[in-house]
Protein backbone atom coordinates (compact mmCIF):
# COMPACT_ATOMS: atom_id res chain seq x y z
CA UNK A 1 0.00 0.00 0.00
CA UNK A 2 1.37 3.40 -0.96
CA UNK A 3 1.27 6.28 1.51
CA UNK A 4 -2.23 7.71 0.95
CA UNK A 5 -1.71 11.24 2.22
CA UNK A 6 0.11 14.04 0.48
CA UNK A 7 3.41 15.06 2.04
CA UNK A 8 5.45 18.02 0.82
CA UNK A 9 8.89 18.33 2.45
CA UNK A 10 9.30 21.52 4.51
CA UNK A 11 5.80 22.75 3.57
CA UNK A 12 3.83 19.96 5.28
CA UNK A 13 5.76 20.10 8.60
CA UNK A 14 5.55 23.91 8.61
CA UNK A 15 1.79 23.79 8.04
CA UNK A 16 1.29 21.26 10.84
CA UNK A 17 3.39 23.33 13.25
CA UNK A 18 1.26 26.38 12.45
CA UNK A 19 -1.92 24.34 12.90
CA UNK A 20 -0.75 23.13 16.32
CA UNK A 21 0.07 26.70 17.37
CA UNK A 22 -3.33 28.03 16.29
CA UNK A 23 -5.33 25.16 17.80
CA UNK A 24 -3.48 25.40 21.13
CA UNK A 25 -4.89 28.90 21.50
CA UNK A 26 -8.24 28.34 19.85
CA UNK A 27 -9.03 25.35 22.10
CA UNK A 28 -7.40 26.65 25.27
CA UNK A 29 -9.10 25.29 28.38
CA UNK A 30 -9.08 22.53 31.00
CA UNK A 31 -12.06 20.29 30.21
CA UNK A 32 -10.10 17.50 28.47
CA UNK A 33 -6.52 16.24 28.74
CA UNK A 34 -4.38 14.38 26.21
CA UNK A 35 -1.90 11.87 27.72
CA UNK A 36 0.09 11.81 24.46
CA UNK A 37 1.12 15.48 24.43
CA UNK A 38 0.24 16.25 28.09
CA UNK A 39 -1.91 19.25 27.16
CA UNK A 40 -5.34 20.36 28.29
CA UNK A 41 -8.07 21.88 26.11
CA UNK A 42 -11.66 23.07 26.28
CA UNK A 43 -12.77 20.27 23.92
CA UNK A 44 -11.67 17.68 21.38
CA UNK A 45 -11.77 18.21 17.64
CA UNK A 46 -14.59 16.69 15.56
CA UNK A 47 -16.26 14.73 18.36
CA UNK A 48 -17.15 16.22 21.73
CA UNK A 49 -16.65 13.03 23.74
CA UNK A 50 -13.67 11.35 22.02
CA UNK A 51 -12.40 13.42 19.11
CA UNK A 52 -8.88 14.30 18.01
CA UNK A 53 -6.44 16.20 20.18
CA UNK A 54 -6.23 19.83 18.96
CA UNK A 55 -2.44 19.80 19.34
CA UNK A 56 -1.03 16.37 18.45
CA UNK A 57 -4.11 15.00 16.61
CA UNK A 58 -4.12 11.81 18.67
CA UNK A 59 -7.24 9.68 18.44
CA UNK A 60 -8.60 7.39 21.14
CA UNK A 61 -6.46 4.53 19.81
CA UNK A 62 -3.26 6.54 20.34
CA UNK A 63 -4.29 7.71 23.78
CA UNK A 64 -5.11 4.23 25.06
CA UNK A 65 -1.79 2.95 23.73
CA UNK A 66 0.04 5.74 25.52
CA UNK A 67 -1.83 5.01 28.76
CA UNK A 68 -1.06 1.29 28.47
CA UNK A 69 2.65 1.94 27.89
CA UNK A 70 2.82 4.37 30.80
CA UNK A 71 1.17 1.95 33.19
CA UNK A 72 2.86 -1.25 32.02
CA UNK A 73 6.45 -0.11 31.49
CA UNK A 74 6.94 2.77 33.94
CA UNK A 75 9.40 0.79 36.12
CA UNK A 76 11.55 -0.69 33.35
CA UNK A 77 15.25 -0.71 34.20
CA UNK A 78 16.70 -1.08 30.69
CA UNK A 79 15.42 0.45 27.43
CA UNK A 80 12.92 -1.78 25.65
CA UNK A 81 13.60 -2.37 21.95
CA UNK A 82 10.35 -1.25 20.36
CA UNK A 83 9.21 -1.49 16.74
CA UNK A 84 6.49 1.03 15.86
CA UNK A 85 4.48 0.58 12.64
CA UNK A 86 2.94 3.53 10.78
CA UNK A 87 3.92 5.95 13.57
CA UNK A 88 1.59 8.71 14.68
CA UNK A 89 3.45 12.00 15.17
CA UNK A 90 2.35 12.59 18.75
CA UNK A 91 2.85 9.06 20.04
CA UNK A 92 6.24 8.75 18.34
CA UNK A 93 7.28 12.06 19.89
CA UNK A 94 6.20 10.78 23.32
CA UNK A 95 8.14 7.53 22.84
CA UNK A 96 11.30 9.38 21.77
CA UNK A 97 11.17 11.37 25.01
CA UNK A 98 11.11 8.16 27.09
CA UNK A 99 14.73 7.29 26.27
CA UNK A 100 15.30 5.40 29.51
CA UNK A 101 12.28 3.20 28.82
CA UNK A 102 12.07 2.73 25.05
CA UNK A 103 14.54 2.41 22.19
CA UNK A 104 12.15 3.08 19.31
CA UNK A 105 12.48 2.06 15.66
CA UNK A 106 9.74 3.33 13.35
CA UNK A 107 8.72 1.60 10.14
CA UNK A 108 6.22 1.92 7.29
CA UNK A 109 6.04 0.87 3.67
CA UNK A 110 6.14 4.37 2.21
CA UNK A 111 5.44 7.04 4.83
CA UNK A 112 8.07 9.80 5.09
CA UNK A 113 10.48 10.23 7.99
CA UNK A 114 10.46 6.67 9.35
CA UNK A 115 13.63 4.86 10.37
CA UNK A 116 13.09 1.87 8.08
CA UNK A 117 10.87 1.52 5.03
CA UNK A 118 9.59 -2.05 5.09
CA UNK A 119 6.79 -4.34 3.98
CA UNK A 120 5.07 -5.77 7.07
CA UNK A 121 4.69 -9.12 5.28
CA UNK A 122 8.45 -9.34 4.64
CA UNK A 123 10.31 -7.48 7.35
CA UNK A 124 14.07 -6.87 6.99
CA UNK A 125 14.79 -7.61 10.66
CA UNK A 126 16.36 -10.70 12.17
CA UNK A 127 14.18 -13.03 14.19
CA UNK A 128 13.74 -12.01 17.84
CA UNK A 129 14.95 -8.45 17.23
CA UNK A 130 12.40 -6.58 19.38
CA UNK A 131 10.93 -6.73 22.88
CA UNK A 132 7.77 -4.84 22.00
CA UNK A 133 5.76 -4.02 18.87
CA UNK A 134 3.13 -1.32 18.46
CA UNK A 135 0.97 -1.95 15.39
CA UNK A 136 -2.00 0.41 15.34
CA UNK A 137 -4.58 0.27 12.52
CA UNK A 138 -2.30 -1.37 9.98
CA UNK A 139 -3.53 -4.94 9.44
CA UNK A 140 -6.87 -3.83 7.96
CA UNK A 141 -4.86 -2.43 5.02
CA UNK A 142 -2.90 -5.62 4.34
CA UNK A 143 -4.30 -8.24 1.91
CA UNK A 144 -2.20 -11.05 3.42
CA UNK A 145 -2.72 -10.26 7.09
CA UNK A 146 -1.83 -13.83 8.09
CA UNK A 147 1.68 -13.33 6.71
CA UNK A 148 1.94 -9.96 8.44
CA UNK A 149 0.94 -11.42 11.81
CA UNK A 150 3.48 -14.23 11.34
CA UNK A 151 6.19 -11.64 10.68
CA UNK A 152 5.29 -9.77 13.87
CA UNK A 153 5.60 -13.05 15.75
CA UNK A 154 8.96 -13.83 14.11
CA UNK A 155 10.72 -10.54 14.92
CA UNK A 156 9.62 -10.56 18.58
CA UNK A 157 11.81 -11.94 21.32
CA UNK A 158 10.50 -15.16 22.83
CA UNK A 159 9.09 -13.23 25.79
CA UNK A 160 8.03 -10.23 23.69
CA UNK A 161 4.65 -8.53 23.32
CA UNK A 162 2.83 -7.04 20.34
CA UNK A 163 0.17 -4.38 20.96
CA UNK A 164 -2.20 -4.64 18.01
CA UNK A 165 -5.21 -2.47 17.24
CA UNK A 166 -7.60 -2.78 14.31
CA UNK A 167 -11.04 -1.40 13.44
CA UNK A 168 -13.39 -4.09 14.68
CA UNK A 169 -17.11 -4.80 14.62
CA UNK A 170 -17.40 -6.51 17.98
CA UNK A 171 -20.99 -7.54 17.30
CA UNK A 172 -19.98 -9.58 14.22
CA UNK A 173 -18.74 -13.13 14.69
CA UNK A 174 -16.65 -13.16 11.53
CA UNK A 175 -14.45 -10.70 9.67
CA UNK A 176 -15.97 -9.12 6.58
CA UNK A 177 -13.43 -9.10 3.76
CA UNK A 178 -13.37 -9.29 -0.01
CA UNK A 179 -10.02 -8.68 -1.70
CA UNK A 180 -11.73 -8.42 -5.08
CA UNK A 181 -13.20 -5.05 -4.07
CA UNK A 182 -10.86 -2.33 -5.33
CA UNK A 183 -13.23 0.62 -5.76
CA UNK A 184 -12.48 3.26 -3.10
CA UNK A 185 -16.14 4.20 -2.56
CA UNK A 186 -17.22 0.59 -2.15
CA UNK A 187 -14.37 -0.08 0.29
CA UNK A 188 -15.33 2.95 2.36
CA UNK A 189 -18.98 1.90 2.39
CA UNK A 190 -18.26 -1.70 3.36
CA UNK A 191 -15.05 -1.54 5.42
CA UNK A 192 -15.09 2.03 6.75
CA UNK A 193 -12.23 3.59 4.78
CA UNK A 194 -11.17 3.82 1.13
CA UNK A 195 -7.94 1.86 1.64
CA UNK A 196 -9.23 -0.87 3.99
CA UNK A 197 -9.59 -4.39 2.67
CA UNK A 198 -11.59 -5.82 5.59
CA UNK A 199 -13.51 -5.05 8.76
CA UNK A 200 -12.53 -7.44 11.53
CA UNK A 201 -15.04 -9.31 13.66
CA UNK A 202 -14.70 -11.38 16.83
CA UNK A 203 -12.54 -13.89 14.98
CA UNK A 204 -9.65 -11.41 15.04
CA UNK A 205 -8.51 -13.20 18.21
CA UNK A 206 -8.27 -16.54 16.36
CA UNK A 207 -6.32 -14.87 13.55
CA UNK A 208 -3.83 -13.39 16.00
CA UNK A 209 -3.37 -16.75 17.73
CA UNK A 210 -2.43 -18.60 14.52
CA UNK A 211 1.38 -18.14 14.71
CA UNK A 212 1.40 -18.87 18.44
CA UNK A 213 0.43 -15.65 20.20
CA UNK A 214 -1.40 -15.72 23.51
CA UNK A 215 -4.00 -12.97 23.21
CA UNK A 216 -5.52 -10.81 25.91
CA UNK A 217 -8.02 -8.02 25.18
CA UNK A 218 -7.31 -4.79 27.05
CA UNK A 219 -10.23 -2.33 27.23
CA UNK A 220 -9.06 0.61 29.38
CA UNK A 221 -12.36 2.49 29.58
CA UNK A 222 -13.59 -0.18 31.97
CA UNK A 223 -10.88 0.86 34.43
CA UNK A 224 -11.98 4.51 34.54
CA UNK A 225 -15.09 6.40 35.62
CA UNK A 226 -17.35 8.03 33.02
CA UNK A 227 -15.91 11.42 33.92
CA UNK A 228 -12.33 10.16 33.50
CA UNK A 229 -13.15 8.62 30.11
CA UNK A 230 -14.66 11.90 28.95
CA UNK A 231 -11.65 13.89 30.14
CA UNK A 232 -9.25 11.49 28.38
CA UNK A 233 -11.40 11.28 25.25
CA UNK A 234 -11.84 7.50 25.33
CA UNK A 235 -14.49 5.19 23.99
CA UNK A 236 -14.65 1.42 24.48
CA UNK A 237 -11.83 0.62 22.04
CA UNK A 238 -9.47 -2.30 22.60
CA UNK A 239 -5.82 -3.26 22.40
CA UNK A 240 -5.09 -6.88 21.56
CA UNK A 241 -2.12 -7.70 23.78
CA UNK A 242 -0.33 -10.54 21.98
CA UNK A 243 2.35 -12.31 23.98
CA UNK A 244 4.85 -14.66 22.39
CA UNK A 245 6.11 -16.32 25.54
Amino acid sequence: MNYPYRHIPIVSPAYRNLRRFVNSRRYAGNNVWCPVCSRSFKSWLNNQSHGSCPYCRSETRHRITCLYLQNRYSNTQLPIKLLYFAPHWGLERWLRKQKRTFSCTTTDLSAPNVDVHADITNLPFKSQSFDLIVCCHVLEHIPNDEKAISELFRVLHNDGTALIQVPCNYSAEYTDEDLSITDAHEREKRFGQFDHVRLYGQDIVKRLKLPGFKVEIFRPTRNYTRQENERLGLWDDAIFVCRKG
